[in-house]
């Protein structure tokens, strides 16, 4: 990596709790420069004030990423802001659990706005600068749901899906430009997103599916995206990485 690359500028789309938040502590603790992103304009200036003592840089914009030109603007005050953008990651998402015949086209909609639109107009914005600088890196947040399912997960495995065909075919668009494109797939995570199921089954019952016998903390899905960001080689474009304790080898 070049001294530039060492230290990336990079926009954390979903960034102000969860795995964002997570992935934003580590690269803080990197010597990153951080674009927030997030719709909480509280938690993205709490966090923005707790990484201040390590001497990090953290902007932050408040923005609901699913109107139309929210993605865009992220990608622009990002590079108004320091001048590029290396690196994107695409946090940003939400469980729907309800079965098909009982969802709506708005639930439908809903899922997928967040969970795949949102990725794509993220990556469509960071790619058109990414490209003429012939350097970047692009990393969602996909899950293990877009292998394996559970019933009532049809909304969201369908769109974590996209994430696994869209890291796969844009890791081929941008080969060329020397922007590399990766996704991770968490399974279990002690995040807001599995709360209403902790409430409802303990976590023993939870845990006892897991292989490894226990839930995923977000500081452990953040170190390896920590790892695509700045120690992956630049060969290293279109994987998928599973970091679910085991569950789908099961």
């Amino acid at each position: 990596m070049t001294a530039k690359e060492r230290e990336p500028v990079v926009l954390i789309a979903g960034a102000s709790r969860g795995i964002g938040a997570g992935v934003a502590r580590a690269l803080a603790g990197r010597g990153c420069s951080l674009m927030l992103a997030a719709r909480s304009r509280g938690d993205l200036a709490r966090l923005a004030e707790e990484l201040k003592p390590g001497g990090t840089h953290a902007g932050w914009v408040a923005i609901d990423a699913t109107e139309a030109s929210a993605c865009e603007e992220m990608v622009r005050q990002t590079v108004e802001t320091y001048g590029r953008l290396d690196v994107l990651v695409c946090s940003a998402g939400a469980l729907n659990v309800t079965r098909l015949v009982e969802a709506s086209d708005d639930d439908i909609l809903a899922s997928l706005a967040l969970n795949l639109m949102v990725p794509m107009r993220l990556s469509r914005a960071a790619a058109r600068v990414m490209s003429p600088q012939r350097s970047g890196r692009i990393i969602y947040i996909g899950s293990i749901f877009g292998e394996v399912s559970a019933p009532r997960y049809s909304l969201y495995s369908a769109a974590k899906a996209g994430i696994v065909g869209l890291t796969k075919s844009l890791a081929l668009e941008l080969a060329a430009d020397n922007v590399q494109v990766n996704a991770v797939a968490p399974g279990q995570v002690r995040t807001e997103m599995i709360a209403p199921a902790l409430e409802r089954f303990g976590e023993e019952r939870i845990a006892r599916d897991i292989p490894s016998g226990r839930i995923a903390e977000p500081d452990e899905i953040a170190r390896v995206v920590e790892f695509l960001v700045l120690d992956a080689p630049a060969a290293m474009t279109g994987s998928v990485l599973t970091v679910d304790g085991g569950f789908v080898c099961r």
